[in-house]
């Protein structure tokens, strides 16, 4: 987080959060890496969409997101929709599921 806010800016630190945010709603899945994607996560943290994608691009090469390619199906049709979305590399690590068994007491 230093090196990325250090890099970027300040609000570079709000723009991973919103990440994890959307993250959390969506098991790790970011959504698709398209300038939607960055005009969203923007607005959100009042940046441009050129610097969200400057850092998605960080967050890429240091391992923190992966592309990864997710079948969809197309509204209001049966036919899958490929298309490559952002996903945190170790969403599963950190966000493990606790089994009902396991519910404390």
């Amino acid at each position: 987080m230093w090196e990325l806010r250090e890099l970027h800016g300040e609000r570079a630190g709000f723009v991973w959060l919103e990440i994890l945010s959307i993250g959390d709603r969506n098991n790790g899945v970011l959504g698709r890496n398209s300038p939607q994607l960055y005009a969203v996560l923007a607005s959100k943290c009042r940046i441009y969409s050129p610097k969200v994608r400057a850092i998605l691009t960080w967050c890429l090469g240091k391992g923190w997101l992966v592309v990864r390619p997710i079948f969809t199906p197309l509204f209001g049709t049966s036919s899958p929709d490929v298309g490559e979305h952002l996903v945190i590399a170790k969403w599963g690590k950190y966000n493990k599921t606790r089994d009902v068994e396991q519910s404390s007491s």
